[in-house]
Order: C-alpha cells, then sequence, then structure tokens
C-alpha cells in the first residue's frame, strides 16, 4: 500500500482515492501512514476526495489527520468506521477548525460514525 501512496503522490490526474478496507490488513502499516503523510503535504491539486472508511484506524494514525490539516485540496473526507478514540477526536476537531481548504463557501464534508457509551 505504501508503493502506491507514493506513486500516487507524484500524478496530478488523480480526483478521488478511496482505500476503504485497505489500511486494517497493511503489513507495511507504519510505512503506509508515512506515505499517506506524504501525500497529503504535497498539495496535489487535482486531489479533492478521500475515503478512508473502515480502515480500521486507531490512534497510530493521529499523523494523518494532522497531515490531513494541512491539506488544502481535500473538501471530502470519508473516516466513517475507524477507532481513532479521544484522542483522534481531539486531533480532527482541532483540523477542521484550523483547516481553511477555500475560504467561507467551501464545504469540508466529513463522515464519521460515533459510538455514545
Amino acid at each position: 500500500m505504501a508503493v502506491i501512496l507514493n506513486a500516487v503522490s507524484t500524478t496530478d490526474r488523480l480526483a478521488v482515492l478511496k482505500l476503504d478496507h485497505n489500511l486494517a490488513k497493511s503489513r507495511s502499516r507504519i510505512q503506509t501512514i508515512q506515505a499517506f503523510n506524504c501525500l497529503c503535504s504535497v498539495n496535489n491539486p487535482t486531489l479533492t476526495t478521500l475515503s478512508l472508511a473502515k480502515c480500521l484506524l486507531k490512534a497510530d494514525a493521529i499523523p494523518m489527520l494532522i497531515a490531513l490539516g494541512k491539506n488544502t485540496t481535500i473538501t471530502d473526507i470519508n473516516l466513517e468506521g475507524n477507532h481513532m478514540g479521544d484522542a483522534g477526536a481531539r486531533i480532527l476537531a482541532t483540523m477542521l477548525h484550523y483547516n481553511t481548504v477555500c475560504g467561507p463557501c467551501c464545504v469540508l464534508a466529513l463522515y464519521c460514525s460515533v459510538r455514545l457509551l
């Protein structure tokens, strides 16, 4: 998966990236998260939609959220079905607060499942 993400970060023709269910069983999870961070920091001008639904992301994915906070092109994020916990929720809220994607007219859509106890 890390190899694919590194290759994708060099293209300028990708608008939608759906990695649903793919990071859960990644053998090189650390390298995959690092490659994802590089992908988000590149600010690929055409990448606007990212889906990481049901990837079983946990606290180790917090660097991914921080990288997303610095990205200025992704406007639609799907994080449904992940388990990042309270720390992930705090980072996610901070990311949404500080990410000024397209100014006030741009809508950042975020899909998350929250389980109340």
